[in-house]
């Protein structure tokens, strides 16, 4: 989560928060998953262990949790934030609906009016590049937040030998 603010001592990041679930998968079980070496996960495909969200690591809440830390970073409130980004993938707690909305309102940003970014890879620098540009052109918008959470793994078949360069979501 990235928190964008400041209109008299210049745009930027004012505040920067990660959160990781904790429950690790390693290369060990994705070769044991996958049928294919050790050696092969870990040297080739470079993976020596990644996260695993857990039951309670939805998406949304991820956002939410990495959110609060930017925010303390920035020395900010929930209150103060006037605009949320959601950078949640499309694969969320929910097919149809805007996470921003729900992260806003978990996070308790009550000021804010909220949107969704869906770019895939891209969805990032877009939303920076958006938050940057409200802050600009938006005498009323003084500080923007954006975040998200990503669980797109749970998608991958490890048995799938078309996938393989997608182990490491």
């Amino acid at each position: 989560a990235w928190v964008g603010a400041g209109k008299l001592s210049g745009i930027g990041i004012t505040g920067i928060g990660v959160y990781l679930p904790e429950e690790r998968f390693t290369a060990a079980q994705i070769a044991e998953a996958s049928g294919l070496p050790e050696w092969v996960v870990r040297d080739k495909l470079g993976i020596s262990s990644k996260p695993v969200p857990g039951p309670a690591d939805q998406p949304t809440q991820m956002g939410v949790r990495a959110a609060a830390r930017a925010l303390e970073e920035a020395g900010l409130n929930a209150g103060d934030v006037d605009v949320v980004i959601s950078i949640t993938e499309e694969y969320k707690e929910y097919p149809v609906w805007t996470a921003g909305i729900k992260l806003a309102y978990d996070l308790g940003a009550s000021n804010a009016w909220a949107y969704d970014v869906g770019q895939k890879c891209g969805t990032s620098v877009l939303a920076l590049k958006q938050a940057r540009d409200l802050l600009r052109a938006d005498p009323y918008v003084n500080t923007v937040l954006v975040a998200g959470g990503y669980r797109n793994g749970d998608l991958i078949d490890y048995r799938d030998g078309n996938v393989r360069f997608m182990y490491n979501l």
